[in-house]
């Protein structure tokens, strides 16, 4: 998971480098010699898109999600231990859920972009394979808070 999570961290910078690049490309065609590219804003919603899916994966991988533990702190070594197990699950649940509908949205979708004519469905799957890697990231920590205990 280490090696993949710097490949992970590897494509989101070259992703965002990428978009910074062709932003101020657009900027630069479209303000300074008068003929913007057509088609970044397509390719800037794209990079964008992934982008996030990285973000997601990448902070649910460095446990840099926000986080409230205050009523946790308090509670006995015991009942923190199992908050953290129930959590666990309830947020591997609904990751499950996010990633399922993520690949059937861009299983359903049949539309591609005007200039580019990407097709939809890579706009989409982004999101599945964030929901399919983040469950990964959760079953792997919760089998060694298991383990541990």
């Amino acid at each position: 998971m280490v090696f993949m999570n710097r490949i992970i961290n590897i494509c989101a910078i070259l992703i965002l480098a990428l978009l910074i690049i062709l932003t101020n490309m657009n900027v630069f065609f479209r303000y300074v010699l008068d003929k913007p590219i057509t088609w970044a804003e397509e390719a800037s919603g794209f990079l964008l898109t992934w982008i996030i899916a990285l973000g997601i994966i990448l902070a649910e991988a460095n446990k840099n999600h926000l986080s409230i533990p205050l009523f946790i702190e308090r509670l006995p070594r015991l009942w923190q231990y199992y908050a953290k197990i129930m959590s666990a699950i309830i947020e591997l649940f609904l990751v499950s859920i996010f990633g399922y509908l993520a690949y059937q949205l861009a299983m359903a979708t049949t539309k591609k972009t005007n200039l580019l004519e990407i097709h939809s469905f890579y706009f989409f799957i982004p999101y599945g394979f964030a929901g399919a890697y983040i469950a990964l990231l959760i079953l792997k920590q919760l089998y060694h808070d298991l383990k541990a205990h």
